[in-house]
């Protein structure tokens, strides 16, 4: 699977960075938005402004499934959204 990273750092040298999980925030172990400290928010913000736009669809597109998981264990949507983003990124909830 590829995946954009480095910029175009990795295009120049014909270097192609392959891994098994897809970008995102699917996997149940990663850390999510609403953990990370303040400086991680900020570049959480300005690297998702870098990204293609078929990746950062799909970053937002995990965020939105993370959030439809807690759900189904009842929680409010307050409740789930919180849990996944901080209040700064909730606007990517918001996000098609």
């Amino acid at each position: 699977m590829r995946h954009f990273y480095f910029g175009g750092m990795a295009k120049d040298v014909g270097f192609l960075y392959e891994t098994e999980y897809d970008h995102g925030f699917l996997h149940p172990n990663i850390v999510l938005p609403a953990d990370f400290c303040e400086l991680g928010i900020q570049r959480f913000q300005n690297d998702i402004k870098t990204f293609p736009d078929s990746v950062k669809e799909r970053i937002i597109y995990t965020l939105k499934q993370r959030i439809i998981a807690f759900r189904k264990v009842d929680w409010t949507l307050q409740q789930a959204i919180e849990q996944v983003l901080p209040h700064s990124l909730w606007h990517l909830n918001q996000e098609s």
